[in-house]
């Protein structure tokens, strides 16, 4: 029997690779900080409940007051849900990647943040009445998706 499972190639390489798998891991888990004195840490950038919070309300409202401006369309009410969060870009410089730091007249440092990227919107639920214009329900649907560059069944239509 142990012949057998010795002669299966198939079997070798698996074990093999498992083997050189779990010593990487426990290899790379041991090493040393390798920052040099000159990079800067910078804080992990997400949302809190309450940022994110403000930041959904904002789109909805904003969604709200555009589906409502369209014609024969009333008693809009949106409901968007997000993916992710929030992650910022800071300038870095160097074949090191170092950050780039400015200082004030006072002697403060501060990382030159170069962009900030919000939260992914992951689907949007619009209630509202159309009249029961499927047209103007697909219009609805095709203008969030070119939007937020989101596909048409992530974006739902319901009528009130």
């Amino acid at each position: 029997m142990l012949k057998k499972i010795i002669q299966n190639k198939n079997f070798l390489f698996v074990s093999a690779g498992l083997i050189i798998g779990i010593l990487l891991i426990i290899v790379g888990s041991g090493g040393t900080d390798t920052k040099s004195e000159n990079e800067k840490e910078l804080p992990e950038q997400q949302y809190t409940s309450d940022e994110l919070e403000s930041y959904t309300e904002s789109l909805e409202r904003k969604i709200e007051d555009l589906v409502g401006k369209i014609g024969g369309v009333t008693d809009v009410n949106v409901l968007v849900t997000v993916d992710g969060s929030k992650e910022t870009i800071y300038a870095t410089e160097g074949s090191e990647k170092e950050y780039v730091v400015i200082k004030d007249a006072d002697g403060n440092e501060y990382v030159v943040r170069v962009s900030e990227i919000n939260a992914n919107v992951r689907g949007i639920a619009v209630v509202c009445n159309y009249g029961g214009n499927e047209q103007l329900k697909m219009d609805i649907i095709n203008m969030l998706s070119s939007l937020f560059s989101i596909g048409s069944n992530r974006i739902s239509v319901m009528s009130s």
